[in-house]
């Protein structure tokens, strides 16, 4: 049988497999009021990434302007900075899931061992 890890003596079978990752279509559009309203300096004063959460959410699905349609190049470039972010969060939160999953399957699994 197919171990997970060399450090783990867990078989991978009873893990839960991970779901498949593919890109979510951005229908959302942008609330500037909510994000005008961030305060950037309390956020880093208090050094609480969890009050971020709810604005990068919205962020990252988002419907941003095309890059295409933007005329000025530093506005393209902004635009197309900001699109890559929306994918690397909108990955880093399939993982962070995905890794919760898995923590679940063990934990369950050390609770079956510890029995």
């Amino acid at each position: 049988m197919e171990r997970s890890s060399p450090h783990l003596d867990i078989p991978r079978a009873t893990m839960k497999s991970p779901r498949r990752f593919c890109w979510r279509e951005r229908t959302e559009k942008v609330n500037w009021r909510m994000l005008k309203a961030l305060d950037l300096a309390d956020v880093v004063r208090r050094g609480d990434p969890t009050l971020l959460e709810p604005y990068a959410l919205h962020v990252t699905f988002a419907r941003l302007p095309a890059t295409a349609t933007a005329r000025d190049p530093g506005d393209r470039d902004a635009w197309f900075v900001v699109r890559v972010l929306q994918l690397a969060i909108e990955y880093l939160l399939f993982m962070r899931a995905r890794d919760g999953d898995v923590l679940d399957s063990l934990g369950q699994e050390l609770q079956q061992c510890e029995r």
